[in-house]
């Protein structure tokens, strides 16, 4: 269900920004198309289509937008929600090696936003010593597992 949910709203995404906002918007023509489709897909569809998710929607594609192609049993798909929290990191590398971290470790989303926060890539990056700042990682994920 949630392969599904990403995939509907990376297509979402794919409609704003080819079709709807054929990537000639400026701010005021973006805004009363946003605001527009909400409206539409509110009615059709109930919640969920709000300005905010619709703008959601538009940078995920924008920032993900081989995801569909890579699609398969192996692939590294991950939940919606990390998906939001990995749209506030702007450096792609960041972004791609948090991905790839969450998927591969299992992070849960709050432990995504907390390694994020914390600016773990870039204190992996930086250390002499990665294997203290795994640990502290991981001794965070062991206290917060069952809260």
């Amino acid at each position: 269900m949630n392969a599904v949910l990403v995939m509907r709203n990376w297509f979402l995404g794919k409609r704003i920004v080819e079709e709807e906002l054929s990537g000639e918007r400026t701010d005021r023509y973006g805004k009363e198309i946003i605001a527009s489709l909400s409206d539409e897909l509110t009615k059709e569809y109930g919640k969920g289509f709000d300005k905010s998710s619709l703008y959601k929607f538009a940078k995920f594609y924008q920032k993900y937008p081989k995801i569909v192609d890579s699609v398969s049993p192996q692939s590294k798909l991950l939940s919606w929600t990390h998906y939001r929290v990995l749209l506030q990191v702007e450096d792609e590398d960041a972004r791609e090696w948090y991905g790839n971290e969450a998927f591969d470790q299992a992070w849960s989303v709050r432990t995504l936003q907390r390694n994020i926060s914390t600016q773990y890539y870039y204190r992996m990056l930086k250390t002499q010593n990665p294997i203290a700042i795994e640990q502290e990682m991981k001794r965070y994920m062991l206290q917060n597992m069952f809260v």
